[in-house]
């Protein structure tokens, strides 16, 4: 029985809780927010056997196999290294790390210590995604040409914020920006399926320069909100990825990747989460085709041995969250599987998240940090 404790009583009691009950194996059985009083809440909210006010005392508690750490990415750095220096496993929230070097470091510390260290872009393992990778590397696009991905919602408009939740993004110094949290789960995947980028450039922009609250409060926001990358892959495969969280048209999530047999796409009216998520091929060389048939997704990506919710996941991102998981317990009991997506895989997308950074400074290409 491997045990588990979530820092976090938002989305981590919310999304991570019910994924980690899923499994078979596991148990969650301790809580901690930034204060007793409001630990001691969630752990009768929840019904968690322990509750602490402070996250190094549950880094060193020798009852706990495995520390989920789901905190905004500027306090998140400390508590992955407390974690991962009291001897845990370390599922992480992404964006990774609010700098790269700070990415480094956890990754460092995650391999020197021998532990299992995998990051919440749970986007991987949403059904049609994981079926799309898995006929990618079985040759249904013969030798991959290029790809385009685009990541558009609307959290934040010109009337009003959407994700009120989610305001603390407006401030930069938190380690939040469309490039960071949507680029995060579009890049994770992208390089899942295609491989290691090599190089960048992109275009940052903040369009929107004022949020409305539902309050009536008006935030100046800090950070872009529109994102344009243009990467070639160590493959030389090159192609696009267009990001927006403010305004524009609030089209979803689409990645399409093209090749000399055919074409895959997954197409999403929002998040890539494992229901709305639907993914279109064609083999055909008609003139002017596009991947419209349907395809069917097995069932094996999305019911697992050991992994099973009383009915649908009540979240959506519960589901793929579980299967990331399962994998990271199956490794850390010794099968010859390798957790994912983990630390090394983040690690990279947060040096093309650096790179694209320094692109939009420099105006130029930019070599992505090995």
């Amino acid at each position: 029985m491997l045990r588990v404790g979530i820092i976090s009583a938002a989305w981590g009691a919310k999304a991570h809780l019910p994924a980690w009950r899923a499994l078979d194996g596991v148990e969650a059985v301790a809580i901690c927010t930034s204060r007793q009083e409001t630990a001691d809440a969630a752990k009768a909210a929840y019904g968690f056997q322990k509750a602490y006010g402070d996250y190094r005392a549950m880094a060193t508690e020798p009852e706990i196999d495995i520390i989920d750490v789901g905190t905004r990415p500027h306090l998140r750095f400390d508590m992955v290294m407390q974690a991962l220096a009291g001897g845990k496993h370390v599922y992480a929230g992404i964006p990774f790390g609010d700098t790269l070097e700070h990415a480094r470091e956890m990754t460092r510390l995650q391999q020197r210590k021998k532990l299992v260290g995998v990051v919440d872009a749970y986007s991987q393992f949403t059904p049609a995604i994981a079926y799309m990778r898995e006929l990618i590397a079985e040759g249904y696009l013969g030798e991959p040409w290029g790809f385009s991905c685009r990541f558009h919602l609307q959290l934040f408009t010109e009337s009003q914020v959407n994700v009120p939740h989610y305001v603390w993004f407006a401030d930069k110094t938190h380690g939040a920006s469309v490039l960071r949290n949507l680029g995060s789960h579009a890049l994770n995947a992208l390089v899942t399926m295609l491989g290691p980028a090599r190089a960048v450039v992109a275009s940052l922009g903040q369009k929107l320069n004022q949020w409305r609250l539902p309050d009536g409060q008006v935030l100046h926001p800090e950070v872009s909100d529109h994102a344009t990358l243009l990467l070639r892959l160590a493959n030389s495969v090159t192609g696009a990825v267009d990001l927006v969280w403010a305004g524009g048209d609030g089209s979803g999530f689409t990645l399409a990747v093209h090749g000399s047999k055919g074409r895959l796409e997954v197409r999403s009216p929002h998040f890539p989460d494992p229901f709305a998520t639907q993914l279109f091929g064609s083999q055909s060389r008609g003139y002017l085709d596009q991947a419209s048939t349907p395809l069917d997704i097995p069932e094996r990506f999305s019911r697992a041995p050991g992994l099973a919710f009383d009915a649908p996941a009540p979240v959506p991102a519960s589901l793929p969250m579980a299967f990331a998981m399962r994998r990271m317990c199956d490794e850390i009991n010794g099968a010859p599987i390798k957790a994912a997506p983990d630390f090394a895989q983040a690690l990279h997308v947060q040096a093309i998240i650096d790179a694209a950074e320094r692109s939009n400074s420099a105006g130029v290409w930019t070599d992505v940090s090995s």
